[in-house]
């Protein structure tokens, strides 16, 4: 780390020339993306510039706590037990217990609040921008096409100018000019980015760490450390998906979140279309909407029989082909990919354990809880299953309805209402329990049917891991205690 921090440092401060002694300014963000580029060449994976910072940081307290220029002495000594070099227990470390908690505490409450205000953000732009298009005396026509064309865009990675002609446009430049996808990642970016200065100022003056009202400075400089976080976490990468054009992968988290929103979206237009009583959308990707199945009536109630059926087969197929999807995703991801392998034995710990993402990191030799919930993401996964679950069992029992129920009626109306009900059956039988599960952290049951098809589908896909060298992975042991699910 030291020499990275010189060749690029050093460098650049001999290029000023400065004479006399003068305070050193702190690394610029040009400089710490830098640096963390050439750490990677070196095989040392740091994830963000916070992170570099604080690792920074740790070096200069060992070093100011140990003379090291008049010693001579090294940070690192001989171990006779096992040949290798340890760090010196005389050196100040980690304190799990004091200093590093409370970091951590405060990354995971800026996580959450970025997570928060990206969903927030998300929202309310997409829908200040379908009552600017309605306003518009150009484009009011086409302000309904908003969410299919983001739908073409995020969800199916076409480009603008194939959306302009799915959609009925006249060209590439009314796509742009409707859409602007790059236009709309900027103001999500902007809300974002504030929402979250406000979460942690509030949070700052709750707990007396800075003046009412802020000092100027001060107010700048977190800004300014909470805006490349966030570029760092999202927007960076999301830009580059944007720029990419032909062949984008649309993977980053602000696409997720995108996708997230919209297939939420598109269930609130079908509650309103089907004036059901009971709302369905909610802005947590991990609430489902709830409804009465009491509103099977008639012919409907034939359904029941075929949807128990059809749903265990659509279940199990979904979490098969989501986990395959989500490894495929990690193999091509310039982050991720060095942590593929560690997918499974991952999932095995946290359905099969019901171990804490913060304990899985270490285990798994990952940096950090966040690394571990970017690898696994157990609450994506679930939303994504759900959603080709819902799909496929919506399909099977339409096309059980040609079949042997020529009687049920065929109209638009008619099949929204039966895909309402089914998506309403599938959450009270599956999905609630299993959103349930994630959200209760700690102490979790993992007692769902979810839980429980997937611990069966990772036995089948993994009964005795092995390593590279051939070896019994111990990891792979968990799937021995996993038991066998229960009867669906």
């Amino acid at each position: 780390m030291l020499e990275v921090f010189h060749a690029v440092y050093r460098r650049d401060r001999l290029k000023k020339n400065s004479k006399g002694v003068k305070k050193s300014p702190e690394p610029s963000s040009a400089q710490h993306q830098e640096m963390l580029k050439d750490l990677r060449k070196r095989d040392v994976i740091i994830n963000s510039t916070t992170e570099l910072i604080n690792e920074l940081k740790q070096v200069v307290k060992q070093l100011r706590h140990y003379d090291i220029w008049s010693s001579r002495e090294p940070l690192e000594v001989n171990d006779p037990n096992t040949g290798g070099y340890t760090y010196r227990t005389d050196l100040p470390t980690n304190n799990l217990n004091e200093v590093d908690i409370k970091e951590q505490e405060t990354l995971d409450f800026v996580h959450e609040q970025l997570s928060l205000a990206l969903r927030n953000a998300i929202e309310q732009e997409i829908s200040d921008r379908i009552n600017n298009l309605k306003k518009s005396k150009h484009y009011s026509s086409l302000a309904e096409q908003l969410i299919p064309g983001l739908q073409l865009y995020y969800c199916q990675g076409l480009s603008l100018k194939d959306i302009a002609s799915k959609l009925g446009m006249i060209n590439w430049d009314q796509a742009r000019r409707v859409l602007n996808p790059g236009e709309l990642l900027s103001k999500i970016r902007i809300r974002t980015v504030q929402q979250v200065l406000d979460s942690v100022l509030s949070k700052a003056e709750e707990k007396g760490l800075t003046k009412i009202p802020p000092e100027s400075d001060y107010l700048k400089k977190l800004a300014q450390e909470i805006e490349a976080f966030a570029d760092d976490e999202i927007f960076r990468e999301a830009a580059e998906e944007i720029r990419v054009g032909k062949g984008r992968s649309m993977n980053s988290l602000y696409a997720q979140s995108v996708r997230s929103y919209l297939i939420k979206s598109q269930e609130r237009v079908v509650n309103e279309a089907s004036q059901l009583e009971e709302s369905g959308a909610n802005a947590n990707q991990l609430d489902f909407p709830t409804s009465s199945l009491d509103k099977f009536d008639g012919e409907q109630t034939k359904l029941l029989n075929i949807l128990d059926e059809q749903l265990r087969i659509a279940l199990a197929e979904a979490i098969e082909q989501e986990v395959r999807n989500h490894i495929t995703t990690l193999q091509t991801s310039k982050k991720y990919s060095s942590l593929t392998k560690q997918y499974i034995p991952g999932l095995q710990l946290y359905y099969c354990e019901a171990m804490p993402l913060r304990e899985i990191a270490p285990k798994l030799g990952m940096t950090s809880w966040n690394q571990a919930r970017r690898v696994l993401n157990p609450g994506e996964l679930l939303e994504k299953v759900r959603t080709l679950t819902l799909q496929q069992l919506i399909d099977s029992i339409l096309k059980k309805a040609e079949e042997g129920l020529n009687q049920i009626p065929a109209e638009p109306d008619y099949l929204k209402s039966l895909a309402e009900q089914i998506e309403a059956f599938a959450d009270k039988e599956v999905f609630q329990e299993a959103a349930e599960e994630i959200r209760a952290g700690k102490n979790r049951s993992m007692d769902s049917v979810y839980a429980q098809l997937l611990r069966s589908y990772l036995q089948e896909k993994d009964c005795v891991a092995t390593n590279d060298d051939g070896g019994v992975s111990k990891v792979s042991s968990a799937l021995f205690r996993c038991g066998t699910p229960s009867e669906f």
